[in-house]
């Protein structure tokens, strides 16, 4: 059997070599109390084999609790030791016997020779080497998952704008003297750009405006009416005020685009953004596509938003989409002078994104935009304003309302 089964049969050979003969009964109480007490602070299953004819001449009661409190497997194989078994004296051994070997979940057996006691050594062996048998157990509980949060960005007593310097390109072309509610387009456009002028870009930010349509009929002129500058603004009201749509004038959007880089060569180091204002579509052989790939290619931190007013046709709204995209920006579609108001401040607002702890963007919009709803977590907020990006950390609780409010400096 060492040899089979032992992992160290050296050492058992030995330990029973050395066995001296002296005790003249089985003292099977102690030595199991001993096992227990070995066996009690090693990892894993606890097992002991006992190989005994269960005769004893005195007992130790307090090995009951060793096992209880260490509850090793015990394998009891009985050796014949030519007791008749009908005996009292021999089934209070064989009871001994089965409580022991019931005690942990282990096995007795009663063996009358070698080949016996083999076979009985061997299948406690192979229980042992079979797969664990467990009980589990399942407590179900359905927890509410936690109420989401909510972020909005707003603006503090100053506004906050996309860029360090801000280009509008304003159409005057004819059909600009139409009719609408509150009077012509040109005059409701004229208005409402001085009021974003006013309320929407920071007296700090310099402001380009261009303009086409307002000097003949057929005129495919484009013209940039004042150059960007440190406090223009007040230079910007005046020009937009003086500005008079042409009956006839065509609309060149692309050469418009085109004089972008050049009317804003003295702020390269800065974010530019390109506003354009317009009711139409090009009208004098102008590559719209191509003249907003050329300022993205050429251009650094460049971003071009379009906003319509009054477009109709759903074809020419795609075009524009697909051009503002291609720009880095959006499209915004405007009917009215409330819509007009709502996109050019969209247009201008400064942009910011929400990244999660993984830094993966979850959220994205623009300062002064309803709040977003947002999962219980930490993030962190990415703005794009005048003063350059501004970062800021913060958390959102359950049902917890976040407002950032953006200073002076975007911040």
């Amino acid at each position: 059997m060492i040899d089979g089964w032992a992992e160290s049969p050296i050492q058992v050979a030995q330990t029973l070599n050395a066995y001296s003969g002296r005790f003249s009964s089985s003292d099977s109480e102690p030595e199991l109390k001993r096992a227990t007490r070995a066996l009690e602070h090693q990892d894993g299953e606890k097992v002991i084999f006992l190989i005994t004819d269960a005769e004893q001449l005195g007992r130790d009661m307090s090995v009951w609790r060793d096992l209880e409190r260490v509850r090793p497997r015990i394998f009891t194989l009985e050796i014949t030791h030519g007791s008749r078994r009908d005996t009292d004296e021999y089934r209070w051994y064989q009871d001994q016997m089965l409580s022991w070997a019931n005690m942990g979940g282990g096995r007795y057996r009663y063996t009358t020779g070698r080949s016996d006691l083999i076979r009985a050594f061997e299948e406690g062996m192979r229980e042992l080497r079979q797969p664990t048998t467990f009980a589990l157990e399942v407590d179900r509980r359905y927890q509410e998952p936690p109420k989401p949060g909510s972020l909005r960005v707003v603006r503090g007593d100053e506004p906050v704008v996309a860029a360090g310097v801000v280009h509008l390109i304003f159409d005057a072309s004819g059909s600009m003297l139409r009719q609408m509610e509150g009077g012509r387009r040109i005059e409701v456009a004229r208005r409402i750009v001085q009021q974003v002028l006013d309320e929407r870009i920071p007296q700090s930010v310099p402001v380009a405006l261009r303009a086409f349509g307002h000097t003949e009929p057929h005129s495919c002129a484009t013209e940039l009416l004042v150059a960007p500058g440190d406090d223009n603004h007040a230079q910007v009201r005046r020009a937009v005020e003086g500005i008079q749509a042409i009956n006839l004038a065509r609309t060149p959007l692309a050469d418009s685009l085109d004089a972008v880089l050049d009317d804003l060569t003295d702020y390269q180091g800065q974010r530019r953004l390109v506003v354009m204002l317009t009711d139409g579509e090009e009208t004098c052989d102008g590559d719209l596509e191509q003249s907003v790939a050329h300022l993205i290619e050429e251009g650094i931190d460049v971003r071009l938003n379009i906003v319509g007013f009054h477009i109709d046709e759903i074809g020419l709204q795609a075009e524009f989409e697909r051009f503002a995209e291609l720009g880095g920006g959006e499209y915004f579609d405007s009917h009215d002078g409330d819509e007009l108001i709502e996109s050019l401040a969209s247009a201008l607002a400064a942009t910011w994104r929400v990244l999660d702890a993984a830094g993966g963007e979850v959220a994205r919009g623009r300062v002064g935009d309803d709040p977003i709803e947002l999962d219980v977590g930490e993030y962190e907020l990415v703005v794009e304003t005048q003063a350059g990006i501004q970062r800021q950390t913060f958390d959102v609780g359950p049902r917890q309302s976040v407002e950032v409010q953006l200073g002076e400096e975007g911040q």
